[in-house]
């Protein structure tokens, strides 16, 4: 069957070559007719220029003897305007001429190849019909293989989507064994940037007046006059850096008016950062927090007051 099916897919590769080279050839024919056509139009009008430059030439030349009284003067003009003109002439026709030459070798070369697969399309077809003797079985086995390879599909696909949710629920578990992590390790002492925090909380729905839910802050720690908010992930990015410094803290803000004039930290936490990320952090005044075996460690000598 897979020798079937080598012989079937080199039979349609063939006839499809078949098929563009002769769409190949009709553009090429399309495109010689539009340069005859051109340069037909370029000799007609190049003619038509040469006689009204001989007859103005000439007009020229016969008011300017009969002014000046020197006529061998502008016969000579004339003539090298004449000379330049058929250079001109001969410049042209020598160009039509080789794309004439280049265009019929295109043909004759497509030509050749047209016959070639031909040939070479009837000989397949002339093989396989000798050796499966019966074409309309061939197709019902092809159809058959078809329809089994649909199935191998469809049960590709629902793996991939089993596996894709089963990797999501991982992904997810990671994320929460981070933050778990991280909130036990500040709830202990309740310190971050070597500050004395009196309150901690996580799972913050960040809501407006009318309870529409903006984001959620995974941890908080407040004070009388300072407020931490910290993010946590499994694998820290730069989005999540961006996404506290520039959406969680505005929100933060805009809903709870209250604490207008609380100093603001920022941190963010997880079991890895890459070097850029980390850095992004850093220079905008982020404190780190990394979770390293069993243990909890703090960068924030960058921190800053937002």
């Amino acid at each position: 069957m897979k020798r079937k099916n080598t012989m079937a897919f080199g039979f349609r590769n063939l006839f499809k070559s078949f098929e563009e080279l002769r769409e190949q050839q009709a553009e090429r024919s399309a495109a010689f007719d539009a340069s005859m056509k051109e340069l037909r139009e370029q000799q007609v009008e190049t003619d038509k220029r040469i006689k009204e430059l001989s007859e103005d030439t000439w007009r020229i030349v016969k008011e300017n003897a009969k002014k000046i009284g020197d006529i061998a003067e502008y016969k000579n003009n004339a003539a090298a305007e004449m000379k330049e003109l058929r250079e001109q002439q001969a410049e042209r026709s020598a160009a039509f001429d080789a794309s004439m030459k280049e265009l019929r070798e295109q043909q004759v070369e497509t030509d050749k190849r047209i016959k070639e697969l031909s040939e070479d399309t009837w000989r397949i077809v002339r093989e396989n019909a000798e050796k499966f003797g019966n074409i309309a079985e061939y197709k019902s086995n092809t159809a058959e293989e078809m329809k089994e390879l649909h199935k191998l599909q469809e049960d590709t696909w629902r793996i991939v989507r089993e596996n894709a949710k089963e990797i999501g629920g991982i992904a997810e578990s990671n994320g929460d064994m981070a933050e778990e992590a991280i909130y036990n390790a500040l709830e202990r002492d309740k310190t971050f940037a070597k500050i004395k925090f009196d309150d901690i909380r996580k799972n913050i729905q960040v809501q407006t007046e009318n309870l529409e839910t903006l984001t959620e802050l995974d941890i908080l720690m407040l004070n009388g006059d300072t407020i931490a908010l910290i993010e946590t992930k499994y694998k820290v990015e730069r989005k999540d850096v961006n996404d506290i410094l520039h959406n969680k803290l505005n929100y933060f803000r805009q809903c709870y008016p209250q604490y207008s004039n609380y100093k603001v930290l920022l941190g963010i936490g997880g079991m890895s950062f890459d070097e850029k990320t980390e850095e992004l952090a850093k220079e905008n005044g982020v404190g780190i927090i990394k979770i390293v075996g069993d243990t909890v460690e703090y960068d924030t000598k960058d921190i800053k007051i937002y």
